[in-house]
């Protein structure tokens, strides 16, 4: 089969459309605002007023729990699943992790990153049976780090399960049409923030696939028109079923609601803001009911931490996005080798979060590493694409095999060269792409996936989310930074990687190396004290 035979099939025609409309290049960047009126940002926190609120307690500061035990899970001896725990993984996951202030300026940072801190996505809780909070839907309100009650009724059996749904003006206001990728992208860290923090707790986490996305706007109340009259409306994203322990079947919840609170705050005060095409993309990339399970990856690589007894709160709390690097001091061979095994699928990973097996690979930029040349590396995620990969590729790759300290990770060198002047242009002009010490272009495999089942589309984005987050947090346990760069210039990168079709298309860039100091004062989130830093 030909690379072009792929599409069929109208959603795929308007996926395929989309992406390629929502490209930025050299000569044009994808349509968006002239300039950014900062004065009309869309407020990053919805609160349902008239709804019962349910403060919610603090507790990173004094957790125990280790860095090691996000990827080696307590199943054995999980937390009991009350509300005080749910707070904890709510603070952990989805909560505001510190504030930033410059001179007039203060503003919030969240334990999930986001595309330009503008946070398109909003959570909300399903609770059955469990101690300290009542059955029924709520919606979670991070700024106060409180539970909105929005549905009180009677629950199918006792549960637990997060909704996660998006705003998506929060994030055009500012970009255009690219936006639907950066908020598929930021789906993927929330997931991949989720999943760490329940791990924490010794609880699994498996993505429901048996409701579709209109059936899932009527659970968690998106489709009450008049609660959200004169407010953006939101879309619906993904639910998640934790459970204490080891896996089981991640069920569906049934919820027979008796009385509905609240009415949805406006984001943006001058009303609902629409941008052309976000409505098409929207509606191609709606996710039927599947029968499929989620993936549930590969066998798991032993990622050992830098420093046994580090703290996994001190480290999700204190995950920042660099803005500058230094580019004098090489990160450590064994510091990259980590990154990349922390990047893989497996048991352990998020990863097993996903509706299919893993489909993005890593092509890694090198630009200092001790032990490793300058130049232009690939780290396949997936077996079974290394050798369209190999054909994909430009043919004048030299395909050159490493082998990384522990022997589990098969390295390729493409090609040797400073490629730091390049990646920066191609990561539109961003000096942190050229700085650091390794630039990673995400590479996914792309026209069959999106051919097959169009809504995959926003799969592929969660996918390199997932990746994101463990960069991030693996960089951060090590002393060093990850910074995501959802701005490149799509066609551009792949003349560079020879790719003639769109076999496979590059999803996301993703910078990480020795931060430099910002200038920007930090105070904690919720004027609660710094989590002890442990041994």
């Amino acid at each position: 089969m030909r690379d072009g035979d792929f599409e069929g099939g109208q959603a795929a025609r308007a996926v395929f459309a989309y992406h390629e409309a929502s490209k930025h290049r050299l000569d044009g960047y994808a349509p968006g605002p002239a300039q950014v009126n900062w004065d009309h940002q869309p407020s990053p926190y919805r609160q349902f007023s008239g709804a019962p609120r349910l403060a919610l307690p603090l507790a990173a500061h004094s957790y125990s729990a280790r860095f090691a035990e996000l990827y080696a899970p307590r199943f054995e001896a999980p937390a009991p699943m009350e509300m005080s725990n749910i707070a904890l993984l709510l603070e952990l996951s989805l909560g505001l992790s510190a504030w930033k202030v410059m001179g007039t300026d203060r503003w919030a940072l969240r334990c999930t990153p986001s595309s330009g801190n503008l946070h398109p996505l909003e959570a909300y809780v399903l609770a059955g049976g469990l101690p300290g909070l009542e059955d029924g839907l709520y919606h979670y309100a991070p700024e106060s780090h409180a539970l909105e009650a929005r549905a009180r009724g009677d629950m199918s059996g006792p549960g637990l399960w997060l909704g996660l749904s998006s705003i998506a003006w929060r994030e055009t206001w500012k970009y255009g049409l690219r936006a639907f990728r950066y908020t598929a992208l930021d789906t993927g860290h929330a997931m991949g923030a989720i999943r760490f923090a329940a791990a924490s707790l010794g609880w699994s986490v498996q993505r429901v696939v048996s409701l579709a996305d209109h059936d899932l706007a009527a659970l968690l109340g998106l489709s009450r028109a008049a609660d959200f009259a004169g407010a953006e409306r939101e879309a619906p994203e993904l639910l998640l079923h934790l459970q204490p322990g080891r896996a089981r079947e991640a069920a569906a919840p049934d919820l027979v609601a008796n009385e509905w609170f609240g009415q949805a705050s406006q984001c943006d005060p001058r009303g609902a803001q629409t941008w052309p095409g976000m409505a098409e993309i929207t509606e191609a990339c709606r996710a039927p009911a599947q029968s499929l399970r989620a993936g549930q990856g590969e066998a798991s690589l032993e990622i050992p931490p830098k420093n046994p007894g580090q703290l996994a709160a001190p480290v999700i709390l204190g995950r920042r996005s660099a803005r500058r690097f230094t580019s004098r001091q090489p990160i450590a061979l064994a510091d990259f080798t980590a990154l990349m095994a922390a990047a893989m699928p497996g048991a352990a990973s998020p990863q097993a979060l996903l509706p299919q097996g893993s489909k993005t690979h890593l092509i890694c930029f090198v630009h200092k590493v001790e032990g490793l040349e300058q130049g232009l590396y690939l780290l396949p995620r997936a077996d079974a694409d290394l050798e369209a990969l190999r054909t994909a590729l430009d043919p004048g790759f030299t395909w050159r095999e490493l082998a990384l300290p522990g022997g589990q990770l098969r390295l390729y060198q493409l090609a040797g060269g400073n490629f730091r002047p390049v990646i920066r242009k191609f990561s539109c002009h961003q000096a942190i792409a050229g700085e650091c010490g390794v630039s990673i272009a995400m590479l996914g495999a792309f026209d069959a996936p999106i051919a097959q089942a169009p809504w995959s589309y926003r799969a592929l984005h969660w996918e390199a989310g997932l990746i994101g987050q463990s960069l991030y947090l693996c960089a951060q346990q090590a002393g060093l930074a990850g910074s995501g760069i959802g701005c490149f210039f799509d066609d551009e990168m792949h003349a560079l990687l020879g790719l003639s079709s769109r076999r496979f298309q590059v999803l996301y860039h993703f910078a990480l190396g020795y931060p430099r100091e910002d200038g920007i004062t930090t105070e904690p989130a919720y004027g609660r004290p710094e989590p002890e830093r442990g041994i």
